[in-house]
């Protein structure tokens, strides 16, 4: 009787072990899971914050005055942009010369790194607008660049002094589709997100990270 009582005293102690063992598991199995899907919101969310940076700047570089400005004012001396192609700024003003956006901008998240003025074309007298856009996803620092096309016009006598400089990316009649394919982009058929006058984050951001979406419960999920 002592020695099965001991087998059974045994035999719980080893069940409470493996039990205490499957459990752990599968907690870091669904820690593991929140943390990916917390990830994927996240890089959502961001990415939709650089996009309305973007719009934001893109606006205020469709303002002959403002784009003009942000170069200095007419009659700018652009000689240093036309020799190297290239130029950094630091900050984007709007017409009444009142800095908007700079590399020290931070929101939501998302901070401008640089703003730069690349591939200028002499025989166009128009260059890009490249502004880096960072932020922290998890342990990682992420960067993506926005483009927006400038044009330039040059004084007829001195063809090195500003004119007038103005975006050709103005985007007009924004509607919501339109806005939620630029912040979260297409399915993997190349269908778009916005379904029923609703933009469907939650199911891109699973998707995005290789999950799936459960509709009724509005949570990712491990692909079935």
């Amino acid at each position: 009787m002592i020695k099965l009582l001991k087998s059974q005293q045994g035999s719980s102690l080893v069940q409470v072990i493996i039990a205490f063992g499957l459990m752990s598991v599968l907690s870091l199995a669904i820690t593991k899971m929140n943390t990916e899907n917390l990830k994927a919101n996240k890089r959502v969310e961001y990415k939709g914050e650089i996009e309305s940076l973007n719009r934001e700047i893109i606006s205020f570089m469709s303002d002959a005055e403002a784009c003009n400005n942000t170069f200095g004012g007419l009659g700018a001396d652009l000689s240093l942009l036309k020799i190297n192609g290239t130029m950094s700024l630091v900050e984007i003003k709007d017409k009444n010369d009142i800095a908007k956006f700079s590399t020290s901008t931070k929101r939501m998240g998302v901070s401008i790194n640089s703003i730069t003025v690349t591939a200028f074309d002499v025989a166009t007298d128009s260059a890009s607008l490249d502004v880096l856009y960072g932020y922290r996803l998890g342990k990682v620092d992420m960067e993506r660049v926005r483009k927006t096309s400038l044009s330039f016009t040059f004084n007829s006598t001195n063809t090195n002094i500003l004119e007038r400089c103005i975006s050709r990316s103005g985007i007009k009649n924004i509607d919501p589709k339109q806005v939620c394919d630029m912040v979260v982009g297409l399915d993997v058929d190349g269908i778009s997100y916005f379904v029923g006058g609703i933009c469907l984050f939650q199911r891109a951001a699973c998707e995005g990270a290789g999950k799936f979406y459960n509709e009724l419960l509005d949570i990712c999920e491990e692909t079935p």
